[in-house]
């Protein structure tokens, strides 16, 4: 019998159990799908570190030094908080971002699947978490790796989880609730012992998007071909500015080659991809194979949330004490709040233009006043 004759049953043989692989998913590929991504990027909402960097923006060096200098200590708060003002700005603002996202979920997609709506992340710094659950109270949070803000200095690096859960749930004003538990970490997605911290690769757009294709499959385990899968992502205007597409800018201002603006506090930009997410019998493989897909960003998708960019307030035009209760004694902008202490006497200074609201005045709790 020859060789050839031989190796007939042997590949018989062989094809046979690769079909009945591809049958059962053993092959890791069968079970994938390729979906769409709607990703609503939402840029965290005013930080006490803000607050100082304003101080050293506003005044000149030369005429006051000690000002300056102390605004400039910014980058030495340590995962800065929110401002008592942008929580109440996010409270305000959160449900008609909330709706208009919805709006977008395709029937018989994500929705189905997705339960009450779409799953909600952020970047692994305090400001980003915050704004997650205070635009979106009722949504559990899970922080991710890969899209903190660049920079080494102590306001974009994270600090310990025990640490950031003290500053999370800290209340000066009592104007408001903190959700019980708001942050989930699971192990399939986000586990609490795979953050990456403040390490070299806490910004790093490459990386998320080779990453998260997995943690979909692992939230969205009977994804189909042809699905829509949305995600609010809460991450930070220089990271959002350098990788995400949207080019805000008018005719006058590109050729005048200007740079892009970063979105504004709270300011939603949807980006879509592609992407295939992977099976099941991969993703739980005890050594899955190295995968070499990830999300590709579909030309010409990026688009803000909200084609009026004054739905979203500049940030505050004065800074008073009420306004920063929960920043830390420490790094308190003594100059801004002694130039502002008389006109914060006769207004409340989170007034702002709402989402289609008439302009009013914020009480600490997010309600419109006036």
């Amino acid at each position: 019998m020859s060789f050839r004759t031989q190796s007939l049953p042997l590949l018989a043989l062989f094809s046979s159990s690769l079909a009945l692989q591809a049958l059962a998913g053993l092959d890791g590929k069968s079970g994938a799908a390729t979906v769409t991504v709607k990703a609503y990027w939402l840029r965290h909402g005013f930080s006490c570190a803000n607050v100082l960097q304003k101080q050293a923006i506003d005044n000149s060096f030369l005429k006051k030094p000690q000002t300056v200098a102390q605004g400039l200590t910014f980058g030495l708060y340590a995962d800065p908080t929110l401002t008592d003002c942008a929580i109440a700005r996010a409270r305000a603002l959160g449900p008609s971002i909330w709706k208009k996202i919805n709006e977008g979920v395709r029937k018989g997609g994500d929705k189905e699947r997705a339960g009450p709506g779409p799953k909600v992340f952020s970047s692994e710094l305090v400001r980003a978490m915050e704004t997650a659950i205070h635009n979106f109270p009722d949504a559990k949070v899970m922080p991710i790796p890969f899209i903190a803000e660049h920079g080494l200095t102590s306001d974009n690096r994270p600090i310990e989880w025990k640490h950031q859960q003290e500053k999370i749930a800290r209340n000066n004003s009592g104007d408001y609730q903190v959700p019980q538990d708001p942050i989930l970490w699971d192990p399939k997605v986000n586990g609490l012992n795979d953050r990456e911290g403040s390490g070299t690769d806490k910004s790093n757009y490459k990386k998320f998007k080779r990453d998260f294709p997995d943690k979909l499959a692992a939230l969205y385990p009977e994804a189909q071909d042809g699905d829509e899968i949305s995600v609010v992502i809460v991450a930070h205007s220089g990271y959002m500015r350098e990788h995400l597409t949207c080019d805000l800018r008018n005719d006058e201002e590109k050729r005048k080659k200007k740079d892009r603006p970063k979105p504004r506090n709270n300011e939603v930009w949807l980006q879509e991809y592609t992407t295939e997410l992977p099976s099941q019998e991969t993703l739980s493989s005890p050594s899955p194979q190295k995968r070499t897909k990830k999300m590709r960003e579909v030309e010409a998708s990026c688009r803000q949330l909200f084609a009026d960019r004054d739905n979203f307030p500049e940030e505050p035009a004065l800074t008073c004490e009420k306004d920063i209760r929960r920043c830390s004694e420490s790094r308190r902008p003594t100059a801004l709040l002694k130039k502002n202490k008389e006109a914060c006497g006769i207004e409340d200074t989170c007034a702002a233009d709402l989402l289609g609201k008439p302009r009013g005045v914020l009480n600490r709790g997010g309600q419109v006043i006036s």
